[in-house]
Order: C-alpha cells, then structure tokens, then sequence
C-alpha cells in the first residue's frame, strides 16, 4: 500500500519536433483540398543527387513545384512543363504524381481515372526539352499504369507534335500493353500560348476543358512577370482550381 498519492515524474522534453506530412511548394500538405476536393502538387521529395540545390538548410527535403490539380469526376491535369529534372529526377516526380493521385482515390468506389497529360510549354516554367520530355512522360505513364491499373480509364497526352508521335510509337513497345492501350494521343501544337486542340473534346468535355485551361492560365500568371520569366517558386500562393 502507497502511504500517500503515487507520484510520477513529469515526461521527458521531446529530442526533436515530429516530422508532419509531405509538403508542397507552397506550404500546405500532401492531403490538402480545396472546397471541391481540388489540389495540386508534387511532395516534398529528396534532393536529386549531383545536383547541387539546396534544400534552405533543412538538409533533408527539397519542396518541388506543382504539377498536378484534382477534378471531380476522377479527372486529374498534369502539367510535365513544371517538372525541374535540377530539383529531382523525373522517377520521384512520376512518383510524387501516383502518390498524390492515389491518395485521393475513393476506396469506397470503383470510378474510373482520366489523366491529361498537358504537354505545352508555360511562362515562367522549367519547360523540359524534348529529349527529356519524352523520357519522363514515358516513366510517369508507366507508373499510373502500375500503381491502379484497373481504375485508370486512359491517358490523354495532348498537345502532341506530328514529331513526337514517331518518337512515341518507338517507347510504345516498351511499357506494359494494358497501359499503352489507355495511351490517347491528340495531335496539335504545344507552344506557351497555343490553345488546346478541339479534338481533345471527344474525350473530356468542353466546360471542364475550359476549366482545366484556366487553371493553367492563372498557375502561368502567378510565376510570370508578364514577359515569361520566373518571378520564383510557388509565391507562396495557395490556390486551387476554380
């Protein structure tokens, strides 16, 4: 029997705060969502080796910039022109888009996935060349096609330029038959300004595609000084498709 109360000395002070949730560009976390279930980004990745980027002296995770926005409907644009091959390389970019796709994901319903994979360059953008373009489409498409295969509907990869269709059908042959049979190509040029091309109505509809091409222009008008040049990072801007 204790002559008195039980007393129990106090719990040690933690060693080190806790590490929270994958980060985006702009601060908020991997699960984050809008009014309309809409976000957008790439998680906090590893720095990329060799590349000499600093992290802000952290020294443990490289923020990447947004490249991905959520839909209703099971639609998700992703936007490859963003991708900064200096910050990571292109397989935790392809990655860090599964993951974000994934997670929102109904479990509870079989709906199927449509991905546009907008292929145009934008003001402002890391604007990957095509020899590295092409790769990364490639890995990214792949694993979309790996990670849920019965829930991806298709792939549209618009716009693409008559060049790059030759280019396509040489790495068709490498990825899986069941990913490569939901691989749409829709012809058409992929400039900073020019618009999407009226074929990609036969697969998404024309008030989403209006919606996914305003997203694009405000996500250009946040980092663009009006000339195309960087005006740097995600400024901190918050914002989800409309």
């Amino acid at each position: 029997m204790w002559g008195g109360r039980l007393s129990l000395p106090p719990p040690p002070p933690p060693t080190s705060t806790p590490p929270g949730p994958p980060r985006w560009a702009d601060g908020s976390d991997l699960t984050a969502s809008g009014p309309d279930g809409a976000a957008a980004g790439l998680a906090a990745a590893p720095p990329a080796e060799g590349t000499g980027r600093a992290d802000g002296g952290g020294g443990g995770r490289t923020s990447l910039p947004r490249t991905t926005y959520a839909y209703p409907d099971g639609v998700f644009q992703h936007l490859p022109a963003r991708v900064d091959l200096d910050l990571a390389p292109a397989s935790v970019y392809a990655d860090a888009v599964a993951v974000y796709i994934d997670d929102r994901l109904d479990r509870r319903s079989d709906g199927r996935v449509t991905i546009l994979i907008d292929t145009r360059s934008g003001h402002g953008w890391s604007n990957m060349n095509a020899f590295d373009s092409l790769p990364y489409i490639q890995e990214a498409t792949r694993v979309l096609g790996e990670i849920h295969p019965e829930r991806l509907e298709r792939c549209v990869i618009c716009p693409v330029p008559a060049i790059c269709h030759t280019l396509w059908e040489a790495v068709r042959p490498f990825m899986s038959r069941e990913t490569a049979d939901k691989i749409v190509l829709v012809s058409g040029p992929a400039g900073k300004d020019d618009p999407m091309p009226a074929e990609l109505g036969r697969h998404l509809p024309p008030e989403l595609v209006e919606r996914l091409e305003e997203q694009r222009r405000r996500v250009m008008a946040r980092e663009s000084g009006g000339d195309g040049r960087r005006s740097g990072g995600d400024g901190g801007a918050g914002g989800t498709p409309p």
